[in-house]
């Protein structure tokens, strides 16, 4: 915004110093982000990974990412359960950013969350849970998640078979 001093041209430059696998990565990530602002009102919910070695700027680009989508982006460690990323999201639409997604290589954890986000893809359905006190809860969850791992391949499986994303950015 004016305002600000931000514009997509500043954002995209910054984007575009990070040491890509490909030219079209900086593009993508904006896109993403201009995306998971309106998450809400889309039909359909884009996601994205990111992946790249140690110390190639991940957690920088989450950060800046954070400080972007501020106040409304849900920012967490990527050990974060579905459960807690569920509770947090509670009735809003907000883009949900994990870092260090395969951090604790908990697959079990990492598939709830491709699911949660396989659900959030389209959310127009909503999602019925029962409860220890004999109650449901139901919830639509659409938002728009962003994965940030150094090793994808653990959650990598789980994410190309499961989980309908926008695209790779690659460091």
């Amino acid at each position: 915004s004016s305002k600000t001093g931000v514009t997509a041209k500043k954002v995209l430059d910054l984007f575009g110093q990070f040491n890509w696998n490909t030219p079209s990565a900086p593009y993508l990530l904006l896109g993403w982000a201009v995306a998971a602002v309106i998450c809400g009102a889309l039909e359909w919910r884009p996601h994205l990974f990111l992946t790249g070695a140690k110390n190639t700027g991940k957690s920088t680009l989450v950060a800046a990412l954070q400080a972007l989508l501020y106040p409304i982006a849900i920012v967490l460690d990527g050990q974060s359960s579905e459960a807690g990323i569920r509770q947090t999201i509670g009735a809003d639409s907000r883009p949900v950013l994990l870092d260090e997604f395969e951090g604790d290589q908990n697959r079990g954890r990492m598939r709830l969350i491709i699911k949660l986000m396989r659900s959030a893809s389209s959310g127009d359905m909503p999602v019925v849970r029962g409860t220890p006190e004999g109650k449901a809860i139901e919830f639509s969850i659409r938002s728009s998640f962003l994965l940030a791992a150094i090793n994808p391949f653990n959650a990598l499986y789980f994410i190309t078979h499961t989980a309908p994303l926008v695209g790779f950015a690659v460091l």
